[in-house]
């Protein structure tokens, strides 16, 4: 084999643990030779990806905040391994995955083309959270020769922090195919003695920018007028005690279970065993959970905010409702258990509305197009 007829080695930088690592990678394995560089134990499955596990800076600590700052802490450490890491294997692309953390490491690596993927929070939240943030982010998204985002509110965003249009790609990190096997696993309910129940579903973290809290204030409220409704609230995070007491508080214990974290395609099967999605978010580009419930035909429950309003059209595909609105998603909720016919008319309308709009095969050979052609 020639150089010229050998496969293009491309570093693909992250954690290795999330949906979308599995979604690109297997992807991009099809037309380079790829290599999952990461510092942490990948979870996901990938066809054709090597994956190469570089030595961190300490070990994991328990507690999110902790933990987040020994990932500062050991920075230096993790761009010089990550640097000689990508030299051993001689890419010719390298990706960086969320930022302030892959995505600087790809950037200071010294290898261009250098593909930036940003996936909300780094570009919506964390730049505003400091000047240094704010610096660092802006650095990071110059330096890179394509941008890579999944809605129209973080292309805004990204934008907004000196990114270039012509250096900018936006499509949805969705594909059907993907979930279209799912059956429901209605095991949990069975246990909790729930099947004749309507059973609202969270999962996201629980995290202050998720507002959990939200529906655990819901709960009282929508029991007060239906008492056959039940709440199952997969996830945890620096919230989860906090959450717990909070039912206890409310005396709603008896009414929600709190699953813990589970598998991506275990928690799918829940999810699709329960009848209303219900996600408190108060910022988000596009939510994979929620296009998730979207693809696997729950009616969703969002709010009102701009990433989700990329998705939702009030009353046509889904229920919308204001942040921290406990009333108006209670009543919501309320009137959603009762109507099994809206239901169904609401996760109809939501796979019709993902059908027309999630191009994935498209999409993803553009970008593997622009990708090649930066190398030219």
């Amino acid at each position: 084999m020639t150089e010229n007829t050998r496969p293009i080695r491309l570093v693909f930088g992250h954690n290795g643990v999330d949906a979308y690592d599995r979604l690109f990678l297997n992807r991009l394995a099809l037309e380079f030779d790829a290599f999952l560089v990461t510092f942490v134990s990948p979870t996901v499955v990938l066809e054709g990806a090597r994956v190469i596990k570089l030595p961190d800076f300490g070990r994991p600590l328990r507690t999110r905040r902790l933990n987040n700052l020994r990932i500062a802490a050991g920075t230096l450490w993790r761009i010089l391994h990550f640097r000689l890491r990508v030299r051993r294997i001689r890419a010719r692309i390298v990706i960086g995955n969320w930022v302030t953390t892959y995505g600087l490491y790809a950037s200071l690596c010294g290898l261009r083309p250098f593909v930036l993927f940003a996936y909300g929070s780094d570009i919506m939240v964390e730049p505003y959270r400091s000047f240094v943030h704010r610096w660092l982010t802006m650095r990071v998204i110059r330096s890179a020769d394509l941008v890579v985002v999944d809605s129209e509110v973080q292309r805004r965003a990204l934008l907004s922090l000196g990114g270039l249009p012509g250096k900018t790609m936006c499509f949805p990190w969705i594909d059907l195919k993907d979930m279209s096997e799912t059956v429901a696993d209605r095991t949990l309910r069975n246990k909790l003695n729930w099947n004749d129940k309507i059973v609202v579903v969270s999962v996201r973290k629980h995290e202050p920018i998720y507002a959990v809290d939200t529906l655990i204030r819901a709960i009282p409220i929508v029991l007060a007028r239906s008492s056959d409704v039940r709440f199952m609230v997969f996830g945890s995070g620096t919230q989860t005690s906090r959450l717990i007491r909070l039912a206890e508080e409310l005396k709603a214990e008896q009414f929600v279970h709190f699953s813990g974290t589970v598998p991506r395609d275990k928690l799918l099967a829940h999810v699709k065993g329960c009848d209303i999605y219900v996600s408190t978010s108060l910022s988000d580009g596009t939510s994979s959970s929620l296009v998730e419930a979207m693809v696997l035909g729950v009616p969703v429950v969002v709010t009102s905010i701009t990433g989700n309003a990329e998705w939702i059209s009030d009353n046509v595909n889904g229920l919308m409702f204001q942040e921290e609105d406990s009333e108006g998603l209670a009543r919501i909720i309320i009137d959603l258990a009762r109507n099994s016919a809206n239901r169904d008319r609401l996760a109809a309308a939501a796979m019709k509305h993902l059908r027309e709009r999630v191009k994935w095969e498209t999409a993803s050979a553009e970008l593997i197009r622009r990708m090649r052609d930066l190398l030219i």
